[in-house]
């Protein structure tokens, strides 16, 4: 949750530099492909939050399904539904 309840301190700033250093290392913004699977992941995390942004969450299992898309999308080239996320968590 570190990011999206504060965004501040050292493990922070350790957690950010170590990610986009991954990404960097993946090719993030140096190609479309990476870019574009990050933000589609991003945009169904966002789809969800407004239809239940009424209701009780629990965001590990959703940032989790979100990121594991994006691994998956770049290893297997298939994408897990969000249907699908009580047999993965």
């Amino acid at each position: 949750m570190i990011g999206i309840i504060s965004s501040d301190g050292s493990l922070w700033q350790d957690n950010r530099r170590f990610t986009m250093r991954v990404l960097r290392d993946f090719g993030f913004g140096k190609t479309a492909a990476l870019d574009s699977m990050i933000q589609d992941a991003a945009l169904g995390l966002c789809q969800y939050l407004k239809e239940n942004k009424h209701k009780p969450q629990d965001f590990g299992p959703r940032l989790n399904l979100a990121v594991l898309n994006i691994i998956w999308k770049m290893t297997a080239d298939l994408k897990i539904k969000s249907t699908d996320t009580l047999s993965f968590i």
